[in-house]
């Protein structure tokens, strides 16, 4: 199924959890902030979350520093 991720076209399996989609994407998951069709959506959900296909994210990582 295919979705949009920052912005761009990507192709998925099916039956994918945004916890796993998260985790293939990123390197680090503990500072990302996922909004998923224009809501953020809890740490908490993203396992119990199966993506659809023309579903939008946007993967946020919080950067901190001075």
């Amino acid at each position: 199924m295919n979705i949009i991720l920052n912005g761009k076209k990507k192709f998925i399996v099916d039956k994918l959890s945004l916890a796993e989609l998260v985790k293939n994407v990123c390197q680090e998951t503990d500072h990302v902030i996922v909004e998923l069709n224009g809501k953020i959506i809890k740490r908490q959900q993203w396992h119990k979350l199966l993506l659809s296909d023309g579903d939008v994210l946007e993967f946020v990582t919080i950067v901190g520093g001075g």
